[in-house]
């Protein structure tokens, strides 16, 4: 039978771990999409135009930050 150390299996753990945090931020950088930086809590709220229609400033902003 095949039986680990407690050290062992601290080991294994925190390698486990390492690699789940490396693997989740090299992922995190690739899921969102091109686009200005937003405030913490309420995002791009102030840099929709007010006065056209928000698929009209929808469109506009798909324009200038597409790839």
């Amino acid at each position: 039978m095949f039986s680990l150390s407690p050290l062992g299996v601290t080991l294994l753990a925190v390698t486990a771990s390492l690699l789940f945090i490396h693997r989740r931020r090299r992922n995190a950088r690739l899921l969102y999409p091109p686009g200005p930086k937003g405030y913490p809590v309420i995002g791009n709220v102030f840099d929709i135009p007010q006065d056209v229609p928000v698929w009209k400033a929808a469109m506009s902003m798909g324009e200038n930050y597409s790839g």
